[in-house]
């Protein structure tokens, strides 16, 4: 409820109070009332309390609460014509003029003066037409004619410097609010441009990188949609890093679009930022099943490397406004700062666990993995271990060179990796343990499917060869296999298990594939 709806319900119950205090002062003064002196009072009343059950039809209607005005100040010449020069009249006829102003300015304080002159005058006339009139009443008329003019006169001034005071006052509340938003804006903007410096600086996970600036983007520009594409370094293609879309369909269509449309626009041109109204656009991806109204597209780049794109929209027009758009330019900029240090550590974290010939882990990794794993095991799970050496790999490399050995390597460590990705690769890790040997580490994998899995493994590599101008050179790998409970009590004893079912399997003709003995 607004506070001038608010206002006139306190103006008409004034009103009602005050006719009732008249109407009391009478009857004490008089022991009784007459009736041409409780009619007015009782008008007074009924126009009170119906305005008082229609405030918010007077209120948008002026027609209609200058009417009820009238009418309220017609009851009030009245008694003043009739000689009730009390209080509660003359407070009355006060509230009247000087509410009425406040209500609706210093424009209501002109016409509500003029209307009390009139229905003064009316109401006189009425009087004097039923009776007769002296030059004392004509004396009186003339001054309180004056009265309210001088009343209306005065809450005219009143309004008008009211008026001026209030609009500067409200002047000063906008521009102070509007000052307090900005700086409110500007503290969030700086807290949130803390936070990614923050991540920016200890984050290294890519992944989970770009999934907070995502977050930040959304909840502090205010955009209802945000994704987040990154180049692949190998291939050159976009692919989606982060986003809170979830209509796949939608994603492949804003994918194709920025594929399409800003790829070559922000790559070859070097520009930073594109932006629009979607009426302006054609073919916007699914813009109107969304709702979606503008958009904003800024690149990625560093050194002037081209590393991705933020797709922002909003359901609204005018959201990325100047400021906005450099609050996401300095966020890109820390974005893409951020995304080369990640590749950067990604890189040297890569080189510190994968052997560089082999492109397989490496045995520290391997190590630190396995130790891993049986820390975290349950009572109820089970892990396997295999562990394979190239049979004969001294002869091929005294036989061959060392470049052929290394050739020979690299296939035993692909075929391992490719099999056993192949069957679950989020299950196996392959590691390159030394020299010929290679070790496999196998999660939730019993023995019987370890084996049948080594197996495959096993006829794998000896049907393959590599080729030495134009020879082709065969090979086969030994390999001993050891699980956790049934064949070894720790992780110790199951690589210990493991080697000793290999050198089994290497004294009993090699080319096999040697289970380790259960647990007495």
């Amino acid at each position: 409820m607004s506070s001038v709806i608010k206002g006139q319900k306190f103006f008409s119950i004034i009103l009602t109070v005050f006719a009732l205090v008249g109407i009391i002062q009478h009857y004490l003064l008089f022991s009784g009332i007459k009736s041409y002196f409780l009619y007015p009072y009782l008008g007074i009343i009924l126009i009170s309390v119906v305005n008082l059950l229609t405030v918010e039809i007077t209120n948008k209607k002026l027609f209609i609460f200058y009417l009820f005005r009238f009418v309220e100040l017609c009851f009030v010449s009245m008694l003043i014509i009739m000689g009730d020069i009390s209080l509660s009249t003359l407070f009355m006829l006060a509230v009247l003029i000087i509410a009425t102003c406040l209500f609706k300015g210093s424009k209501g304080a002109v016409i509500i003066s003029i209307t009390a002159l009139t229905s003064f005058v009316l109401s006189a006339v009425f009087r004097y037409i039923f009776a007769p009139v002296s030059k004392a009443d004509i004396y009186i008329f003339i001054l309180d004619a004056v009265s309210i003019a001088l009343i209306g006169l005065f809450s005219y001034l009143f309004t008008s410097a009211y008026e001026k005071i209030f609009n500067d006052l409200e002047l000063a509340h906008d521009e102070a609010t509007k000052t307090n938003y900005l700086l409110n804006n500007t503290i969030a903007e700086l807290s949130t441009l803390q936070e990614i410096s923050k991540f920016a600086n200890s984050v290294l996970n890519i992944k989970e990188l770009i999934n907070i600036i995502n977050d930040m983007i959304i909840g502090v520009i205010g955009v209802n949609y945000c994704s987040i594409f990154l180049i692949d370094d190998a291939t050159g293609n976009i692919y989606l890093e982060a986003t809170n879309i979830r209509d796949k369909e939608v994603l492949q269509n804003i994918k194709l679009t920025v594929a399409s449309k800003y790829y070559s626009k922000f790559k070859s041109r070097g520009l930073t930022m594109d932006e629009g109204r979607i009426e302006e656009f054609e073919n916007y991806p699914n813009a109107a099943e969304r709702d979606i109204k503008s958009f904003l597209i800024t690149s990625l780049q560093s050194h002037r490397n081209f590393l991705g794109v933020i797709v922002a929209e909003s359901c609204f027009d005018g959201v990325f406004e100047e400021r906005k758009k450099n609050m996401i330019n300095t966020i890109c900029n820390q974005v893409s700062i951020a995304i080369e240090n990640a590749v950067i550590y990604d890189k040297m974290e890569r080189l510190a666990t994968i052997d560089g010939l082999t492109q397989v882990h490496n045995r520290r990794y391997f190590n630190e993995r396995c130790l891993s794993e049986f820390a975290n095991l349950s009572k109820s799970a089970y892990v396997s271990v295999a562990m394979i050496d190239i049979d004969n790999f001294k002869r091929i490399n005294d036989t061959y060179g060392h470049m052929l050995g290394d050739a020979v390597l690299k296939k035993v460590a692909s075929i391992i990796s490719s099999t056993t990705c192949a069957a679950n690769s989020e299950d196996f890790l392959v590691a390159r343990y030394g020299g010929e040997e290679f070790v496999i580490l196998m999660r939730n994998t019993g023995l019987e499917t370890a084996y049948t899995t080594l197996e495959v493994v096993r006829k794998n590599i000896e049907s393959c060869s590599v080729d030495d101008d134009g020879e082709k050179i065969r090979f086969t790998v030994s390999i001993g296999v050891a699980e956790y409970p049934s064949t070894s009590s720790d992780v110790k004893r199951i690589l210990q298990d493991a080697d000793t079912a290999l050198y089994k399997a290497k004294e009993s003709g090699k080319n096999m594939v040697v289970i380790a003995d259960s647990i007495k």
